[in-house]
């Protein structure tokens, strides 16, 4: 299952498609969209992976959110730039 989390903000911002998140990152001002920083979580969907999130949250799972994934960020002009 992929996810999309803004890592930029506290607390972190979780999205189910690139677009929604991308759209939330143009809502910042222009001169600070290059701070966004939008990653793909490709998270490992069993029966463990999921109840260690319901029963500690994200916080607790941290662990999941780390590894591989695509990052990018927003340009001025509010385009997407992949960065890893």
């Amino acid at each position: 299952m992929k996810f999309f989390v803004r890592t930029d903000t506290d607390p972190i911002r979780y999205f189910g498609t690139q677009g929604d998140a991308h759209e939330d990152g143009r809502k910042e001002e222009p001169v600070w969209r290059s701070a966004v920083r939008i990653k793909e979580v490709d998270l490992k969907v069993d029966k463990d992976a999921v109840l260690r999130l319901l029963r500690e949250g994200p916080e607790g799972a941290q662990d999941l959110l780390e590894g591989r994934g695509r990052v990018w960020t927003i340009t001025a002009r509010g385009g997407l730039k992949d960065i890893e």
